[in-house]
């Protein structure tokens, strides 16, 4: 009943399980930016300062986050190429002769 693979659906499965634990991934952290936010926003509003320092973890946690989509979506198949150039390197043992 095993079914013999091609290199190249392997890497098509594979691609595809690591694009949706990247998706996911990106997704728990938006989910958490915005209720840990909405959070703190309340509580500096509803509190009697009148300095509003929510900005701060807003824009800090808003700049990873925007790196998490970067990195973590959008860029996710030149790494995975990358990856996948450097794998085949060295399952061929040219990886150590190049690097030197």
């Amino acid at each position: 009943m095993n079914k013999e693979i091609s290199l190249v659906d392997y890497q098509q499965a594979f691609r595809k399980i690591v694009e949706k634990e990247q998706k996911t991934g990106f997704y728990i952290h938006s989910f958490f930016y915005v209720v840990v936010n909405a959070g703190l926003i309340t509580l500096n509003l509803s509190s009697l300062t009148t300095y509003h320092w929510f900005y701060w973890p807003l824009c800090g946690w808003g700049f990873g986050l925007s790196m998490h989509f970067i990195f973590g979506i959008l860029l996710l198949n030149t790494f995975m190429k990358k990856k996948e150039i450097r794998a085949e390197k060295i399952a061929r043992n040219d990886y150590y002769k190049t690097e030197i």
